[in-house]
């Protein structure tokens, strides 16, 4: 159900609940005409996207993905609720399977 309004702690409360003890990476898909797809590995139905390749702009829609799936307000400061754990370097390469480009992100979001 979704909520309006949620304080801080309840929005902690909710994520923890969705989340558990998991970290949370996404594998990003590049596509022509600079359009990517971020799906998450440990749940599938987690996924954004969008066009240019913002690393910052990225991550705040990966976050944004998450807090949707756990059913939290979008207003909520998402920096009081998830980290980053690790860096934004790709973990491997990219490899091109029909014209589209993956890299796996070792970027870990936790509970913060």
């Amino acid at each position: 159900m979704y909520t309006m309004y949620m304080t801080v702690e309840e929005a902690k409360k909710r994520l923890e609940a969705f989340m558990g003890d998991s970290t949370l990476t996404f594998t990003v898909s590049a596509y022509p005409e600079n359009r990517w797809v971020a799906q998450c590995n440990e749940i599938d139905a987690i996924i954004t996207g969008g066009t240019g390749f913002d690393l910052n702009e990225m991550e705040v829609l990966m976050v944004d993905a998450i807090l949707a799936a756990a059913d939290i307000p979008a207003d909520q400061n998402s920096a009081e609720l998830l980290k980053r754990a690790l860096n934004r370097t790709p973990h491997t390469p990219p490899q091109a399977v029909q014209g589209v480009e993956t890299v796996f992100y070792p970027t870990q979001y936790v509970l913060a």
